[in-house]
């Protein structure tokens, strides 16, 4: 927690953000989450899960934001545990390893993109998960979903900031191998 970018080698504020991280975990109950916790439902969106690594040697993240909506209450509420539940069982098996999140726009609309749900998954990799993030590459970002993300963003501080890489298909090949490229970016 001292490396995060938030306490910056600072002990007080890593304590502050050790405090805010088990708070969180114990008011979501992620230490009792199990895959068994999820829907088939939720499962079956496919829209986060692990795939390869990045050209730096980092696990990847893939998160389809477009499969990531969810319409009542209950169903934001199950998103962000299954959110919590794939962070916390990355960082339970591999605690000093950070990953590369891909968010992969290129099917999201303003109908399908949750400014919710990308602010939480923004607060989960800068205090929940602190030491999770080696960068974020938002991937095909639309023209109209920049606005929007420019009012997320704005909840990151300058270093968080440039952890997150905005890149499009002629880009995406500068991070992850070609073999980890899903179809639809090669």
């Amino acid at each position: 927690f001292l490396r995060t970018l938030r306490s910056k080698n600072d002990v007080t504020k890593a304590l502050d953000v050790l405090k805010e991280a088990f708070d969180f975990r114990k008011a979501k109950g992620v230490w009792d989450l199990t895959e068994a916790s999820f829907s088939d439902e939720i499962k079956a969106k496919n829209g986060l899960y692990y795939k390869g690594k990045d050209k730096q040697g980092f696990k990847v993240l893939y998160v389809d934001v477009s499969a990531n909506t969810a319409k009542t209450e209950e169903e934001k509420e199950a998103m962000r545990k299954f959110v919590a539940y794939t962070c916390e069982s990355h960082h339970r098996e591999n605690p000093c390893e950070m990953v590369t999140v891909v968010f992969d726009m290129h099917k999201a609309t303003t109908l399908t993109f949750s400014k919710e749900m990308s602010t939480y998954f923004t607060t989960c990799f800068s205090t929940y998960f602190p030491g999770f993030l080696a960068y974020m590459v938002n991937y095909e970002m639309p023209m109209v979903l920049g606005a929007i993300w420019k009012v997320v963003s704005s909840f990151l501080n300058s270093d968080q900031r440039a952890k997150v890489l905005q890149v499009g298909k002629s880009k995406i090949g500068n991070y992850l191998p070609e073999d980890n490229l899903w179809d639809h970016m090669k």
